[in-house]
């Protein structure tokens, strides 16, 4: 019997009168002095015989079974991870982003087994990295640490994407937070109210950084600018980090950012906290004031990091990244120094993901919407 399957050939010669018929050899009878020793032989190839032959089926049992496989629709690849995983953080260095990601990513790191570095590629508002996930191998070698506002935003703020988002599947949510407002520690106000009425009083006079077009800085500047009718002019950087630097320098008057990026400025007078976002004080400054409380009621405006694949990716990789993530954030040592930096962890589901980055959505178009902002 002969087989060919997935490229291997196997012939099987089964031990039957017919089998051997064509190509058998007449020989006459060995002499009777040899005929012990012909014996033995004979039984040694049989014996060899027979192990040939079941380690010739035991491979064909193997083919068989891996061509089922392959037909039926399966996969067939080794254990994951099994090289380093890419991170990327599509802002400049010295921003909340990659004070998250390298938090989480060490943690997860430890989990996997495998060293998950992160990889900061900034620019546009963070279109540029997350088209580099997009587009990257769906192989789990690659993932993108998202801000809210990249995922959320950008389809609205942007004529033309460079990036496809339904070519970013979501793997769980890492961390939400609320930003700080920040003010240069120069200037005459000292609180948010203050603040405000300067900038009635002096329409375009005031401005505000952030960490690039449709960043949550932007768009939670653009909501509390509607909210209290002032006209402040709005400076995109390519992170936070570099727009904090000018916010010190007092190039530009002020910026919302996460406190990890801030607080440590505050001490020695260089910026003043003037309010959250959030509908609450933060448990690690509750000294600063709400926005609410600030003299504009219902403001809340929160951000998010998620972890997100490129489209493609096998389910089970994804399924292990998102236990891998849940499990760094759920660490205590983790919880706490993301906790210090103003964030709250937030593990759950890739299904949480998808339903937020929905919600978002709907919300922050009609805020690009209203405030009729639009780039190329």
């Amino acid at each position: 019997m002969r087989y060919f399957i997935a490229g291997l050939q196997a012939d099987l010669c089964l031990e039957t009168q017919d089998c051997f018929a064509e190509n058998r050899t007449h020989i006459s009878e060995p002499p009777p002095n040899i005929a012990a020793g012909y014996g033995q032989v004979r039984r040694a190839m049989t014996s060899t015989k027979t192990e040939t032959t079941k380690m010739t089926l035991t491979r064909l049992a193997t083919t068989i079974l891996f061509a089922a496989a392959v037909l039926a629709g399966g996969t067939v690849h080794a254990a994951y991870p099994e090289k380093p995983i890419r991170m990327v953080v599509p802002f400049v260095a010295g921003g909340s982003a990659g004070s998250a990601a390298r938090e989480i990513a060490m943690r997860m790191s430890s989990i996997l087994g495998q060293n998950v570095y992160v990889d900061h590629l900034g620019g546009a508002g963070g279109n540029i990295g997350a088209a580099a996930v997009a587009n990257a191998a769906p192989d789990g070698y690659t993932v993108l640490i998202a801000s809210s506002g990249i995922l959320t935003v950008n389809p609205s703020l942007y004529k033309k994407l460079p990036f496809d988002p339904t070519k970013l599947v979501p793997v769980g949510v890492a961390t939400t937070y609320p930003l700080v407002i920040f003010a240069n520690g120069q200037l005459p106000m000292k609180d948010l109210q203050s603040f405000i009425s300067y900038a009635r009083q002096n329409p375009g006079k005031l401005s505000f950084g952030s960490g690039g077009y449709g960043s949550s800085g932007h768009l939670f500047g653009e909501l509390m600018k509607d909210a209290a009718k002032v006209d402040i002019v709005h400076v995109p950087y390519k992170g936070g980090g570099q727009a904090m630097m000018d916010v010190i320098s007092g190039q530009i008057s002020m910026m919302m950012e996460a406190s990890v990026v801030g607080m440590g400025y505050t001490g020695d007078g260089r910026l003043r906290a003037l309010a959250v976002t959030g509908k609450s004080r933060m448990p690690s400054a509750p000294e600063i004031p709400t926005i609410a409380e600030s003299g504009l009621p219902g403001f809340d405006a929160v951000g998010w990091y998620g972890l997100l694949l490129p489209a493609g990716t096998p389910r089970d990789v994804s399924a292990k990244l998102n236990d891998a993530l849940n499990k760094a954030l759920n660490d205590p040592e983790t919880k706490a120094k993301l906790t210090s930096m103003g964030m709250e962890p937030a593990a759950g589901t890739s299904e949480a993901l998808a339903n937020l980055i929905r919600s978002d959505t709907a919300k922050w178009s009609k805020v690009v919407q209203q405030t009729g902002i639009k780039l190329d």
